[in-house]
């Protein structure tokens, strides 16, 4: 039996950045409609959170934060873990 790991992302509102800010329209979530910042978490089967990453712009989906983050290449080491989104 193998060991089921749960990754999901949470948006949490923020301040518009200010208008002279490169990179501004990043923070603005296509889900929301507002300005986020996101964070991916991974959990249990029991709902226990295992880890969360850095804060990212809302506007990044959390299957890219993973891949960024190199996530799915900590996985291939423990075949008996798989995860879902």
């Amino acid at each position: 039996e193998g060991i089921e790991l749960r990754l999901d992302a949470t948006e949490i509102q923020v301040r518009r950045p200010a208008a002279g800010r490169g990179g501004r329209r990043a923070f603005v979530s296509g889900k929301k409609k507002q300005n986020t910042m996101k964070a991916t978490v991974v959990a249990d089967h029991q709902g226990r959170t295992l880890w969360t990453d850095a804060l990212r712009p809302g506007r990044m989906h959390h299957a890219t934060a993973t891949r960024n983050e190199g996530i799915g290449i900590c996985f291939q080491h423990f075949p008996d873990v798989f995860w879902t989104t």
